[in-house]
């Protein structure tokens, strides 16, 4: 009988271990030991034992010196105690000043197991070994912990329990102790944890001897990182310091159980008590490895190799005296399950004419029925299917609600519901399942009956009616925001434009921040009209375009200021259809694409951008719910960039989602783009792979129109002394649209809400030539107040404004009469204009 494989050392060695130069300082040195560690704490609460896993990172437990590829020397958090307990950690002492510079390592060769390294570590009661290969290069370092980690003792460790290989003589202080006291205890008697435990009187039979109670435990690595973090040691307390609650064994327990705590709670001692919770004595990862003799495993291993080859005797025996018996068993087995396929076939015909895939599988799961509508879903001819297991088929991996379903089957006779499969092709589909438990007539399970119903293309509908629903709440808050912040940038805007005309010219620093004050502002203009657009409630000038000049101005901005690595490329038919849009608009939603692209290839790749003419049938129609029959213009933004994970592609078009760093993107440029296409009655489509790139398609309705050509701007209007109420909730509002009117020679009233404006409109009502009513005011809302002011003067003349651009259908939902209505934050120029057309109409 051979021997048992051995543990190779190789499998223990940490090959990342802490290396520095001797020249680095020792707080440095600290610091990097306790770096991970410094990343996670919790800073002014006290350890616990019970914290979760991710609080403990990593942490290195020494430090190896070396220079030119030469070990000097080793450094261990219990040196760092030793020093802290004596005083001696100073701010201008180097590594090399403390370091041990006779380190014992190890040289591997090809034939050496893990107790090689384990008996050296033992001989010199170290925790550390480095590892250097034959040419002496470092490979990295052995602990007591890395050759725990690897080795799985089991049977030896349950035959074994906590009192057999406990340390009795526990170093333990009360918890009035300072922390200092224990560092010193710890240097004393070179023992990696001090227990703080609570003294009691005993029972009355013996009143002069004390009880100790474990209550918390102290560490090396504690001490190295209270170091670490400045606390004075002296004054601090261990109470309030100490990782507690603890986790206690029984010395009755199996050092199997100690061998599990330790590792689910990342743990390397634990504090053994009585059942009364009185001291016992305290166990590490040092005294489990002490039993593992490598004899004694080598030992076991050959015992239960032993007992193996007896058990297979044994099972070979009892095989062969039940072979006669279970030979005449199969022959009559065979000879029923040769019925029941006849059977099965004289049914199949009758089966055929259905469009359902019908299977059905033997108990072993093989397939013994195989119809048309099956070899219709799933590509696999019945020739194929038939005697192949049903995993290998339509499953690419083992069913995880197999063991479910069986129960459900062996409790019920049958079982229904939705499952996930592939075909031939490796196509993903989902289909209504149904299973029907067909048995013998003694009641023995004999096949499974399954009829597969594909729902592929409903649960694609499904999820885009969801998703749909999802957007349009989503859009509703968002024109909410959309609305505050336009009464925020209104009078920021306003301001922007007023100040150059009260700075005088030479003032160019003035001159220079009014600029910036602008052109942040515009930002944020930009940014609540992405939200509004989201909202669907922004609508634009629209006409009839060719999308052709639009796709090369983007690709013009693209090619100025993207990188040169990018490649920037357009394929666009000659004759294509022309749509009605908003130019603006679309030009919005082909540069937040192209601007995706640009990020999605950081280290430069291809953009592509093409635009064909396309028309959906009832067929595309039927699987695609945004989708229409008829006429179809499709851009296509494609890049060769890093891909989207299947895990986010259905939320990227949600408002604020984003994968950039912060301060690169506000989540909206997607959302907005895909808001902006379906006001225009399209949809957008989108396939990615990582690695690979993605394509995002736009379909937009193609138009019959010809191309609507812009119009151009004319100087801004002057007023001649007119009277104008302007009505707002908002102060800054009022004061900015007062002093642009002036501006321009009107004259100006305000008033703060409907009931105010009412009082002013009745003391000048002869005067007023325009009111300017803010439609969502406190007290007395806008259109409120105009039926009012109406009913005061039919003839007055009215301009209402809103952050919300719903609010200009407002009028006509509550038939209410206005002139125009302004978009907050409405510029300069759009209030003069408008002004100036409603005042040239006749009454």
């Amino acid at each position: 009988m051979s021997n048992p494989a051995p543990l190779m050392l190789s499998q223990a060695i940490d090959s990342e271990p802490l290396i520095v130069e001797p020249s680095t300082s020792l707080a440095e040195v600290i610091r990097l030991m306790n770096q991970a560690w410094v990343n996670h704490c919790n800073f002014g609460e006290p350890a616990t034992e019970t914290q979760p896993p991710a609080a403990k990172a990593k942490q290195s437990s020494c430090v190896l010196i070396m220079t030119d590829g030469q070990l000097l020397g080793i450094f261990t958090e219990r040196d760092v105690v030793t020093l802290i307990a004596n005083g001696r950690i100073q701010d201008d002492l180097t590594i090399a000043d403390v370091m041990t510079q006779s380190v014992i390592s190890l040289k591997i060769t090809g034939n050496q197991d893990i107790f090689v390294a384990l008996n050296l570590i033992r001989e010199h009661r170290i925790r550390h070994l480095p590892i250097f290969d034959e040419q002496d290069q470092l490979l990295g370092i052995v602990t007591l912990r890395s050759i725990r980690e690897i080795l799985e003792p089991s049977d030896l460790l349950r035959i074994r329990s906590v009192k057999e290989v406990m340390s009795t003589q526990v170093i333990h202080a009360p918890p009035n102790s300072s922390v200092m006291e224990l560092a010193q205890l710890m240097a004393e008697h070179q023992t990696s944890c001090i227990v703080i435990t609570e003294a009691c009187q005993a029972s009355d039979k013996d009143k002069e001897s004390l009880q100790l109670f474990p209550m918390g435990i102290l560490t090396e690595r504690d001490i190295v990182q209270f170091r670490m973090m400045e606390f004075n040691l002296e004054q601090l307390e261990v109470q309030a310091v100490m990782s507690t609650p603890l986790f206690l064994v029984d010395p009755d327990d199996s050092l199997w159980a100690v061998h599990q705590q330790m590792q689910a709670h990342l743990v390397r001692r634990l504090v053994v008590a009585s059942h009364q919770g009185e001291l016992q004595g305290v166990i590490t990862q040092t005294d489990i490895l002490r039993i593992l003799d490598p004899l004694e495993m080598y030992g076991i291993l050959e015992l239960l190799q032993h007992k193996l080859t007896e058990l297979e005797t044994e099972n070979l025996r009892l095989l062969q005296n039940c072979t006669i018996q279970l030979e005449q068993e199969l022959d009559t087995k065979e000879h029923e399950r040769q019925q029941a396929e006849q059977t099965i076939r004289a049914q199949a015909a009758l089966l055929d004419v259905t469009t359902d895939a019908i299977m059905v599988r033997g108990p072993e799961q093989q397939i013994l029925f195989w119809n048309r509508g099956a070899e219709r879903l799933y590509g696999w001819a019945v020739d194929e299917a038939l005697g192949q297991t049903i995993n290998q088929l339509i499953y690419r991996e083992s069913l995880p609600e197999f063991e479910d379903i069986q129960t459900t089957l062996d409790q019920t006779g049958q079982w229904q519901g939705e499952l996930q499969q592939v075909t031939k092709t490796g196509q993903k589909i989902t289909v209504a399942s149904r299973w029907t438990l067909m048995q013998e007539d003694t009641g023995y399970p004999q096949s499974i009956l399954v009829v597969n119903t594909d729902i592929t293309d409903k649960k694609q509908l499904e999820r885009q009616f969801l998703r749909a629903q999802r957007l349009e709440s989503i859009g509703t808050l968002a024109g909410g925001i959309a609305h505050d912040l336009n009464n925020i940038l209104t009078p920021i805007l306003g301001v922007a434009k007023l100040l150059p005309m009260l700075i005088r010219p030479d003032n160019t620093q003035a001159l220079r921040l009014i600029e910036v004050l602008q052109s942040s502002t515009q930002r944020g203009v930009d940014m609540v009209n992405q939200v509004l657009s989201f909202s669907r409630g922004l609508e634009g000038e629209r006409g009839a375009l060719q999308i052709k000049h639009l796709i090369r101005e983007v690709l013009q901005i693209a090619q100025q200021t993207f990188p040169k690595s990018i490649s920037i490329n357009s394929r666009l038919e000659s004759d294509l259809w022309t749509i009605y849009g908003d130019a603006t608009q679309l030009h919005q939603v082909l540069m937040n694409l192209c601007v995706n692209a640009r990020d999605a290839m950081p280290n430069g790749g291809k953009l592509t951008v093409v635009a064909q003419n396309f028309h959906a049938d009832d067929n595309y129609a039927r699987v695609n719910l945004e989708a229409n029959v008829g006429s179809y213009l499709i851009i296509s933004v494609e890049d060769t960039g890093e891909g989207i994970s299947p895990d986010i592609i259905d939320q990227i078009f949600d408002p604020f989602f984003t994968t950039k760093e912060l301060g690169q993107g506000t989540g909206l440029g997607l959302s907005t783009a895909i808001s902006i296409v379906k006001s225009h009655g399209g949809f957008l489509k989108i396939y990615s792979e990582v690695d690979r790139g993605s394509r995002f398609q736009i379909y937009l309705p193609a138009s019959e129109a010809s191309e609507t050509l812009p119009t151009v701007e004319e100087n801004l209007p002057q007023g001649q002394g007119e009277l104008i109420l302007v009505v707002d909730d908002e102060a800054p509002i009022r004061e900015v649209t007062k002093r642009w009117l002036e501006t321009y020679h009107y004259e100006v009233l305000t008033a703060y809400d409907g009931i105010d404006a009412i009082a002013t409109f009745a003391e000048h009502q002869q005067d007023i030539a325009v009111v300017l009513m803010d439609m969502m005011m406190p007290q007395m809302n806008g259109p409120t107040a105009i039926k009012t002011l109406q009913k005061m003067n039919p003839q007055v003349k009215i301009i209402a404004t809103s952050g919300l651009p719903s609010d200009s259908n407002l009028a006509t939902t509550l038939s209410i009469d206005v002139e125009s209505f302004l978009l907050k934050p409405y510029a300069t120029e759009s209030l003069l204009n408008t002004l100036h057309k409603v005042l040239r109409t006749p009454e």
